[in-house]
């Protein structure tokens, strides 16, 4: 498994990168991939690339605040897993999903 770790950089995610940034600056617009599709397959394909990578994204962000918080239980509980009434979890996990989106939505300045 320790030999994926480094040989899986040189064989996926180096030309990958590559890839990106090359159509990045060939297609230098906010849509990103979705670009990239409609130009070579057409606007269907297009967006239904768009619309599968915001499911997608949906999904996957979901799925941060149910992690954190089993994580953190998990942490507090020493190690086992430690179970809460249901309404608690929905609250906290509502709290933390609420925050999340308020500072995205609020945007970080980095530099």
């Amino acid at each position: 498994a320790l030999l994926g770790f480094l040989v899986l950089p040189l064989i996926w995610s180096i030309p990958e990168s590559l890839v990106t940034a090359e159509l990045g600056s060939t297609f230098p617009e906010a849509s990103g991939t979705v670009a990239w599709i409609e130009e070579a397959f057409g606007t269907t394909a297009g967006f239904i690339s768009g619309y599968l990578t915001w499911v997608s994204g949906a999904t996957d962000n979901a799925i941060y605040p149910v992690l954190f918080l089993d994580y953190l239980l998990s942490f507090v509980n020493g190690g086992s897993e430690l179970h809460m009434p249901p309404i608690q979890r929905f609250v906290m996990l509502s709290s933390t999903s609420v925050a999340l989106a308020y500072i995205n939505y609020r945007g970080i300045e980095l530099v």
